[in-house]
């Protein structure tokens, strides 16, 4: 089948779209997905952006970036869009249908999961249909949208509804083509992959026909971490880091609780954490301590030393890893857990920072992590930065990173350090 012609490139709309789309591409060059074909023909196409295959199913995607000045989506808006009539007419064709946009549709996305838990439309009328939830599935089963209890029952077991900021997705794609790809750094790697497929619509890609294509925008796959020595290099990163950090610490090192209480976290469901102190009060020590137990891939680096930056990948730069260390770690991990530490953040913060310029470089650097389920971020601050810079407290409060606070050393573990090095206390 041939390419679209160009003039045909229009349809696939706004910027928001275009970037949903890239990080499905981006997900089939990981192998996520079998593949892709953006503004498909014939019926799939119809009330869609685009078709994917994964793991034996077929989804259509259709994306709405929001609904007028609206700030949710309801049963009646989605109606007028046409959304209800392509989720039931995708649905009867056995297709899972995904509705992506930046606002919230709360009443519909947990009706859709909870026809999915039920076993039949009558368990899901009995046991699944709280009071709150009747009203919009009353107006689903109504004559104006499905026409039956079965048919609005079928169709939301296959409604899938997804709800992404846009900056947050920009920043993703950004984050998995630096990983995937080599030849231009992250952000125009995402773009370049966004034109390939305007310029083949109806094209059904997947990751060879991708790869096939990618010499025109001056891109090749990259090579896994283990390939380039991406592994070797964030291992002497993080190693120059521990040494620099072991040379300042007292002989025989303290022990913290913090640092078990942060290990703790590390394996668990959260994503950002803050570790905080005041100066000189025990941070590097826990790091050292939580860094250098064996277990999941780590890099770690301190901001202090550096030159200010403007991106992430100007970061990867100074630290000589030649892409974002977001990249660079997952490179080396892979899918595997791993753990980013962004030591001494106090250096761009905009109360006594000497580089506050470089703190949006390292907002995005979090954001960029969060394309990595796997992936862990610890900042590192002293206290009074944490509790004085808005940025600091945005970034960690908007993304519900867990705080770590280094108490003072107690009287007994002075006591004990001092015994240890054989010096007299009195």
């Amino acid at each position: 089948m041939s390419p679209r012609p160009a003039g045909e490139a229009d349809k696939v709309g706004n910027r928001y779209e275009s970037a949903w789309i890239v990080q499905h591409v981006l997900y089939v060059l990981q192998g996520g997905a079998e593949s892709i074909t953006v503004e498909d023909v014939g019926e799939r196409g119809e009330g869609s952006e685009f078709t994917l295959r994964r793991s034996g199913a077929i989804e259509v995607h259709q994306v709405k970036r929001q609904q007028g000045n609206a700030n949710a989506w309801t049963v009646a808006s989605m109606r007028a869009k046409g959304i209800w009539a392509a989720a039931a007419r995708h649905a009867e064709a056995g297709r899972h249908f995904h509705f992506v946009s930046t606002v919230p549709a709360r009443p519909m996305q947990e009706l859709s999961d909870r026809a999915r838990r039920s076993a039949s439309p009558a368990e899901f009328l009995e046991h699944w249909l709280s009071d709150g939830l009747r009203v919009p599935f009353d107006e689903l089963a109504s004559d104006t949208v499905f026409g039956s209890v079965e048919t609005a029952w079928k169709t939301l077991r296959l409604l899938w509804v997804e709800l992404y900021d846009e900056q947050n997705l920009v920043r993703t794609n950004a984050a998995l083509a630096g990983l995937l790809l080599q030849g231009a750094p992250g952000a125009l790697a995402a773009v370049g992959l966004g034109d390939l497929v305007v310029q083949n619509l109806g094209v059904r890609f997947d990751a060879a026909a991708i790869g096939a294509r990618l010499g025109a925008y001056g891109l090749q796959r990259a090579l896994t971490g283990l390939e380039d020595g991406q592994g070797a290099r964030v291992r002497a990163l993080t190693a120059g880091w521990l040494d620099g950090i072991r040379r300042q610490l007292v002989r025989p090192f303290i022990p913290r609780a913090e640092a078990g209480e942060l290990v703790e976290l590390l394996a668990g469901p959260g994503r950002l954490f803050l570790l905080t102190g005041p100066a000189g009060g025990g941070k590097s020590s826990v790091l050292h301590e939580v860094a250098s137990k064996p277990g999941a891939p780590v890099l770690g680096f301190r901001l202090d030393r550096l030159d200010a930056f403007t991106s992430t990948t100007d970061l990867g730069t100074l630290l000589e890893l030649g892409t974002s260390p977001v990249s660079a770690l997952a490179a080396v991990a892979g899918n595997a857990p791993c753990v980013l530490i962004v030591d001494q953040i106090d250096a761009v913060s905009l109360v006594s920072g000497r580089m506050p310029k470089s703190f949006d470089a390292i907002a995005d650097l979090v954001h960029e992590a969060s394309a990595f389920p796997e992936m862990r971020v610890v900042l590192t601050c002293r206290k009074f930065d944490a509790d004085h810079d808005h940025r600091i407290r945005a970034l960690t409060d908007g993304l519900r990173a867990r705080r770590v606070e280094v108490a003072e050393l107690s009287d007994a573990q002075v006591a004990k350090a001092v015994a240890d090095m054989g010096l007299d206390g009195e």
